[in-house]
């Protein structure tokens, strides 16, 4: 069966998208990285792939709010395309950043970009005020995602996150996480290291209500997620390896298993 074909988005200010293409070819998928200015020139068309990885890193410097003018930009120039790539069957992924796009260009959690809808779903400056970068254990909800379910990933998982805004608000915060938990949009979740949803700084250090820190919209082809599983594809990635810890690479894990669900799709 052949691989999906996957397209790495890059964008002033981004700066995974090297570790994001090494994550896909390393499980055989061919990737491109390719430019907005690319697919809004028409030079380049998102009909010919099957997957969009968003990177993370600081688009457009994180001007006005993280994600926000690219998200605008995608939105505004490229709604038709994206939309029809998810009507397609297409399958997103956007970590950290790319989740903070998502968000804006509206694709979550709705799953469609609707120019004249206000956004749902924001993601803002963690509680405590601070850029975090660290490794933090999240629970795999049992959700809509196609390609990130607990029996494929593993129930407790760990990953690495670097972000200063993470927290995911609302209009009212506490109804869309109501609905969200409805409808099994939520992927992951901040846990202890004994597998316990964690509420509290530091095991939740965005201070998102519920521990939200990945959702997906409701066909499950889109996720984002504030972790990075792009880092965490080789168990020597991990900061204490050499004591027997990091023994699997559930980012590699979250990669494989999306590369596995585009070929059948």
């Amino acid at each position: 069966m052949r691989s999906p074909n996957v397209m790495v988005l890059n964008a002033a200010g981004i700066n995974c998208n090297d570790e994001t293409a090494h994550a896909f070819e390393l499980f055989g998928a061919p990737v491109e990285q390719i430019h907005i200015s690319e697919l809004e020139s028409g030079d380049r068309n998102l009909a010919d792939f099957q997957i969009l990885a968003l990177p993370g890193g600081f688009s457009d410097g994180d001007a006005i709010q993280a994600g926000r003018t690219l998200g605008l930009q995608l939105r505004t120039q490229l709604a038709y395309e994206l939309n029809d790539f998810v009507d397609r069957g297409g399958l997103i992924l956007g970590p950290c950043n790319g989740f903070q796009i998502l968000t804006e260009t509206g694709l979550l959690p709705t799953g469609r970009i609707e120019p004249g809808q206000p956004k749902k779903l924001s993601l803002v400056r963690n509680t405590h005020g601070r850029f975090v970068d660290n490794w933090q254990y999240l629970l795999t909800e049992k959700s809509r995602c196609l390609f990130a379910q607990p029996e494929d990933i593993g129930e407790l998982i760990e990953l690495p996150i670097a972000n200063g805004e993470g927290r995911e608000v609302g209009d009212d915060t506490s109804n869309l996480v109501n609905e969200l938990r409805t409808m099994g949009q939520i992927v992951f979740r901040y846990a202890t290291k004994e597998g316990l949803p964690a509420s509290t700084f530091p095991d939740n250090p965005s201070g998102s209500e519920y521990g939200i820190t990945g959702v997906c919209d409701p066909s499950g082809q889109i996720l984002g997620l504030m972790p990075h599983p792009e880092r965490f594809v080789d168990t020597k990635q991990h900061p204490n390896w050499r004591r027997g810890e990091g023994q699997v690479a559930f980012g590699g894990l979250i990669i494989e298993q999306m590369i596995k669900v585009a070929k059948e799709i």
